[in-house]
Parts: structure tokens; C-alpha cells; sequence
């Protein structure tokens, strides 16, 4: 009896999984509205890097708090509506829209690191966060989103 019984719940917990995994909502990367992307690089003072982009008609604003900076060195810059469609083509190459909903934290660390993701598009929004615990392909993401984002910093 006690055998039957664990069957049958490990044929319903595989049911629910496949059931879960198939009829996931999945999202499609549209035009994107605003980004924000922040994450931690230590627990040193300044060690937060934190990108904003919000965009309208026919021009975009970027806020940008590069790692080791002092918050009063943010700088918030103008911007053409290009950089959209490059951080668009970052979030299909690492498939960014499998992210929605992540949310892991190592809870026997207790001075690592932390990341935030918040996309809104036309209709959908993806949210994402960790705290020493990162989605597939997280760090190559991280450089490609720098390598946007710095160099408007530092013209």
C-alpha cells in the first residue's frame, strides 16, 4: 500500500512539472519600453553598477552608475533610438525572455553578490533576480549590456 501511494505521487509530481514546463507562458522580446539592469560586483562601498534606459517617440534617456563609482557620478544621457534595438538583439542571443520569474538566493552566503533585471515592453514584462545565484549565460549578458552602456558613459 505504502509503495502505491509513493507511485502515485511521483506520477502526479511528473505530471504537474510537464504540465508546467508545456504550458508556460512564453514571452516574445517586442519594443521595449524601459530597462533596468543592476547587479553587485563586492560588498565594497560603490560596488554597484546600475543601467536605466527609458525611451519615447524618437529618443531614449540612459542612467548610468558604472561599478566603483560614486552615486553622485550617475550620469543620465540622451540618446538615439539604436541602443533599444542593441539591447534587444543581447536578449534574444541569450534567450533573456527564459528568465521571467527567476528568483534563487544562496542563503548561506552571507556577503556575495546580487543582481535585478526589469524589462517592460509593449505588452509584457520580464523580472529577474538573485543573490549568488544567476540564470544560464548571465555573465556573458552582464559584458554585452557594459559594453552598450559604458561607452555612452564615457564620451
Amino acid at each position: 500500500m505504502k509503495r502505491k501511494i509513493i507511485i502515485v505521487f511521483i506520477v502526479l509530481l511528473i505530471v504537474i512539472l510537464v504540465y508546467l514546463f508545456t504550458f508556460r507562458k512564453k514571452i516574445t522580446i517586442t519594443d521595449i519600453e524601459s530597462f533596468h539592469f543592476s547587479y553587485t560586483t563586492g560588498t565594497a562601498m560603490f560596488s554597484t553598477v546600475s543601467y536605466d534606459l527609458k525611451c519615447e517617440s524618437d529618443k531614449c534617456t540612459v542612467k548610468i552608475k558604472p561599478n566603483n563609482a560614486e552615486d553622485t557620478k550617475t550620469k543620465e544621457i540622451e540618446t538615439d533610438l539604436k541602443i533599444k534595438n542593441e539591447i534587444k538583439t543581447i536578449l534574444k542571443k541569450y534567450q533573456v525572455a527564459d528568465w521571467n520569474g527567476f528568483n534563487k538566493n544562496d542563503k548561506h552566503v552571507l556577503d556575495g553578490n546580487s543582481f535585478y533585471l526589469n524589462i517592460i515592453m509593449e505588452k509584457e514584462e520580464i523580472t529577474a533576480s538573485g543573490y549568488m545565484k544567476y540564470p544560464k549565460n548571465f555573465k556573458e549578458f552582464s559584458k554585452d549590456i557594459d559594453s552598450i552602456f559604458l561607452p555612452i558613459y564615457n564620451k
